[in-house]
């Protein structure tokens, strides 16, 4: 404050930055260094106009559809078995005056084969575990119908040798002549993403 140009009065004023509390965290699971749209669903009442999202992240893009309240999110994904972190805010307006929501975004980046397969014949893909030490480990498929072990053993056990490179043989059979998506999750391990084009 000031009096003909001469402060009388000084206040001292200790900023402390801290974290936003989080109020929801979404998961997302896409393949390795790609380019990916990720679907937030809508978890406000968006009954104002001009609601505001801000992302943390640089590389990121994101979209608010108004008629449903859902936002995408357009971003890259990372290397291999990575976590990218961004957190989203969600304000009233343009010009960030109230923060109505903290969100945590995460996107686990997994390794992705891309195959075709012959509508209604069955292939067979290898999949690569390395490991440092000896375990033991099984595979869960997403969708058992179009991935599955030979023979259909889904409660199989594998001994996976440590210090070298473990190769696991999947069938996988489709009957659409569209593209699908399954997951191959390796406990304890390694996950995978299995595009059928």
């Amino acid at each position: 404050m000031h009096s003909n140009k001469h402060p009388y009065s000084n206040i001292e004023v200790n900023v402390v930055p801290s974290s936003a509390p989080v109020d929801h965290t979404f998961r997302y699971y896409e393949s390795q260094n790609s380019h990916v749209s990720l679907y937030v669903p809508p978890f406000l009442q968006l009954d104002q106009y001009g609601v505001h999202a801000v992302l943390s992240r640089a590389n990121a893009v994101i979209d608010i559809d108004r008629k449903t309240g859902a936002m995408i999110i357009q971003t890259k994904t990372e290397e291999e078995n990575t976590v990218s972190e961004m957190t989203l805010f969600v304000y009233n307006d343009q010009y960030r005056e109230n923060l109505l929501a903290t969100c945590a975004i995460e996107i686990h980046s997994m390794i992705t084969i891309y195959t075709r397969v012959k509508a209604g014949l069955q292939t067979t893909q290898s999949l690569s575990l390395p490991s440092e030490s000896a375990r033991s480990v099984m595979i869960h498929s997403s969708n058992p119908n179009l991935a599955y072990l030979p023979r259909r053993e889904n409660n199989r056990i594998f001994r996976v040798i440590p210090q070298t490179v473990n190769h696991i043989q999947v069938c996988v059979k489709t009957f659409l002549p569209t593209q699908q998506r399954i997951k191959l999750h390796c406990t304890g391990k390694t996950s995978y993403f299995l595009r059928l084009i």
